[in-house]
């Protein structure tokens, strides 16, 4: 993930905006562990070993308008 100038780290894709896409990427890792081959440990946003709802939260709630 980039760190936007505001200090959020929600771009997963770095190309400036927190968007559609970045929420994508972690709804194509969703209900994943650690463990599962599909996981991603960087779209484990609050590093608790599985890819849920307190992971996409934070993306909705930053997205850019």
């Amino acid at each position: 993930s980039c760190t936007m100038p505001d200090g959020n780290f929600y771009d997963l894709d770095c190309n400036g905006k927190i968007d559609d896409t970045d929420i994508g990427m972690v709804v194509l890792k969703w209900n994943t562990a650690s463990g599962d081959p599909e996981y991603d440990p960087t779209l484990d946003l609050d590093g608790d070993g599985y890819i849920g709802i307190l992971d996409i939260m934070p993306l909705v709630n930053s997205k850019n308008q």
